[in-house]
């Protein structure tokens, strides 16, 4: 298999998709099992895989099983196949930072860090390779697993971890990354901000991050989920935490119906038409162990969570996701269970690895359409907004309803709310539909499928007077376990009840096949 190897990371670029980093598992004509990782052979019959850089078209309708994947070489830049690296699509570039060496492989002296980069072009990048240019601090810590995400024209990394599998160091034990580093790639200029963050703990890994667009003039970025590296506590969703990085200060909001803790997710987020902003959340693992097949969704400005269960969405964890066309989220491998010898040989039901989930609709399918209209919010969130329930939201900080708010009420004047025609309804009566059968990504099924083969596991793991203040920063100067209801189509008189969206969707029994089988081997330091 050519596959790419998780825990890998993607980015959307133009008219392609690109996959970058991880490891492979998969099963050989001799029957037995071997791996590929960081571009070396493992118990393989023949040929290692070449340490590549794969992608695939996003602007064509395709379905997974028929995706071929194209490549661009590491070779010629010496860059290493790494688990966790932090990957940008900025401007017409790939950039590619730290990241760490899989298999009890380190570091050897006189390795440096680098910052990698390529220029597709219009045809992806196929014949190209990346280029290398130096770090120009020393001290800075090299690290893995950051929440990692680019906006604008900058990636931003919070958090992760650093030692000998991620740089060549001369300490021995695991240092834990605190800050937010960041790197402008318009001035080329790296900052690494260390202001004080209002959640526990300082350092951080397994967790995302999410751009905040269209609130500023510019976009903040949150960080969400993930583990807490001092005291391996998992962090709570319960406030939704983000950062301003031209003011270098962190803002935070409580939030209604929170997930349970968790990390090893993946996150989107996406601005809807009519003035709202939802990052979508799914998968995951939480503190006991158990991997989620979930999707939750926490929609802004309202600061609630919605939790979609749908019987045919897969459990994942470690996997990887992004948005391409208007609409549709793309995952990208992971794994069904904790790490363990199971997790390496688990059959993926997923046609290459590859998981399509319309954002609109609220459900998987079959088949990736660019063509598919603009995102809206959905219906079941749209009409939870009422003029009563903003104005019940209880802020923990002006500037942030000030942010929020205004941009909001610009589309959506007071008194027109889309909830405020309903009549709330708690008797049971008026349900809204479920959301309906899930095309794809079904474990053990897949609606519609007969037969699978060679598949793979992936494992992937105040508006206005403030706005002037902030034009006058420079960023770059180079000194739950709640009880649900089900979800009503009507909005809640509770604003601190939590509610629930089934879907009566069924599974289809899965039919054989030879299988490729990817897992998770990370070796992550504790």
């Amino acid at each position: 298999s050519s596959l790419p190897l998780p825990p890998s990371t993607v980015a959307v670029l133009g008219d392609y998709l690109y996959i970058e980093g991880g490891e492979q598992s998969h099963y050989l004509d001799s029957g037995k099992m071997g791996t590929n990782s960081n571009g070396n052979e493992f118990n393989t019959d023949a040929g290692a895989d070449q340490a590549v850089t794969q992608f695939i078209p996003v602007n064509q309708r395709w379905a997974p099983q028929d995706v071929q994947f194209d490549t661009i070489s590491h070779e010629a830049s010496d860059m290493k196949m790494v688990n966790f690296p932090s990957f940008w699509a900025i401007g017409s570039t790939l950039y590619r930072w730290g990241g760490q060496l899989s298999n009890g492989l380190q570091y050897a002296e006189g390795d440096k860090p680098y910052l990698f980069s390529v220029l597709p072009g219009s045809g992806g990048g196929s014949g190209l390779t990346w280029t290398r240019s130096p770090i120009p601090d020393s001290n800075q810590l090299t690290g893995a697993n950051m929440a990692s995400i680019s906006c604008d024209d900058t990636g931003f990394m919070y958090g992760g971890y650093a030692y000998k599998a991620t740089m060549y160091a001369e300490f021995d034990d695991t240092q834990h990354i605190s800050g937010m580093l960041m790197y402008n790639t318009t001035t080329q200029a790296w900052k690494n901000s260390t202001t004080e963050i209002n959640i526990p703990g300082r350092t951080y890994s397994a967790g995302k991050g999410v751009c905040l667009p269209g609130f500023l003039n510019y976009s903040m970025v949150a960080v969400m989920g993930g583990a807490d590296l001092e005291t391996s506590q998992y962090r709570a969703f319960t406030n939704f935490t983000f950062y301003d990085p031209k003011l270098d200060r962190w803002y935070y909001q409580k939030t209604i119906n929170p997930p349970s803790p968790m990390d090893d997710f993946c996150a989107i987020g996406i601005q809807g038409t009519h003035g709202t902003y939802e990052i979508f959340l799914y998968g995951g693992i939480d503190q006991s162990g158990k991997v989620s097949s979930d999707i939750w969704v926490l929609s802004l400005p309202l600061f609630r969570w919605f939790r979609y269960t749908l019987n045919a969405s897969e459990r994942r964890s470690n996997h990887a996701c992004t948005i391409a066309g208007k609409r549709q989220m793309i995952s990208i491998g992971g794994i069904d269970r904790t790490n363990s010898s199971d997790a390496w040989t688990s059959q993926d039901p997923w046609y290459n690895i590859l998981g399509v989930f319309d954002l609109a609709e609220l459900k998987w399918k079959d088949v990736y359409d660019p063509n598919l209209g603009d995102y809206n919010t959905p219906t079941e969130i749209w009409s939870y907004y009422t003029d009563q329930a903003l104005g019940q939201i209880k802020w923990d900080m002006t500037e942030v309803e000030n942010m929020f708010m205004a941009s909001y009420y610009e589309k959506n004047p007071k008194g027109s709310q889309p909830g405020n025609d309903t009549t709330p309804n708690n008797t049971g009566n008026g349900k809204s539909k479920p959301a309906g059968a899930i095309a794809g990504g079904v474990l053990g099924g897949v609606v519609g499928v007969a037969v699978v083969s060679a598949l793979a596991w992936f494992f992937l793991r105040r508006r206005r007077s403030a706005e002037a203040k902030r034009d006058q920063c420079s960023a770059w100067e180079d000194h739950s376990n709640q009880q649900a209801k089900e979800l009503s189509s009507t909005p809640p008189t509770d604003p601190g009840a939590s509610y629930e969206l089934h879907s009566t969707a069924l599974l289809a029994e899965l039919e054989g096949g030879s299988a490729s089988h990817v897992h998770l081997k990370p070796n992550s330091p504790g």
